[in-house]
């Protein structure tokens, strides 16, 4: 009786295709929300405050899955760090549609407020880690320099003056809430962000 060949099923050859193209969106997925993590607990707690372990079971993972995203710590924080930086430019200049006088007002006032105080896990990421990245290592240093120039050439660009002005205005606000965050009275810490904001929209 003759041999009778079989053709190979459609459906077996897509889902072995399948197989590698979820596997790969998994580990893209559970690599941002390793990010996420990170982002907003070294944002809240500091770059030392943030260990592997704490991250990764924030984001649902085992400890020993983390060297199937990242080679060290570092690469971790470097990475978290571009995430962050990404959260304060659409905060401070992607949904803020005004330009000029109209923007710096706008966005004086978010960045100075009470909120943004209150709320370091999800605020800027310069106010919340500039000393930490002052006593790391160079890749995170640089990683934290094209962010700050990031948001100095958005800046810049929003006020339509200088890189000087752009210089004044975030190192400013920056200054403002780092100190109304250090000093305990409440009431210290409004009139320090008040004077700034009438101060910067005296200077426009």
């Amino acid at each position: 009786m003759p041999s009778v060949s079989r053709a190979r099923s459609p459906k077996r050859t897509s889902a072995a295709k399948a197989k590698p193209v979820r596997h790969q969106e998994r580990r893209e997925r559970s690599h941002a929300r390793i990010l996420s993590k990170a982002a907003k607990m070294m944002r809240e707690r500091g770059l030392d405050g943030a260990s592997v372990n704490e991250v990764m079971a924030a984001a649902g993972l085992t400890r020993g899955g983390f060297y199937a995203h990242f080679s060290d710590k570092s690469e971790m924080i470097a990475e978290a760090l571009g995430l962050a930086f990404d959260d304060a430019r659409t905060a401070l200049l992607g949904s803020l549609p005004e330009e000029g006088d109209a923007w710096a007002e706008h966005a004086a006032g978010r960045y100075l407020s009470q909120k943004h105080l209150d709320s370091p896990g999800t605020g800027c990421v310069i106010t919340s880690l500039g000393p930490d990245v002052a006593r790391s290592e160079p890749v995170v240093k640089r990683v934290f320099q094209r962010g700050v120039e990031s948001m100095l050439d958005g800046i810049k660009e929003k006020l339509g003056g200088t890189r000087e002005d752009a210089i004044v205005f975030l190192a400013t606000c920056i200054g403002a809430v780092t100190l109304g965050r250090a000093v305990h009275d409440r009431a210290l810490s409004s009139q320090i962000r008040e004077a700034v904001k009438q101060d910067l929209k005296k200077a426009r």
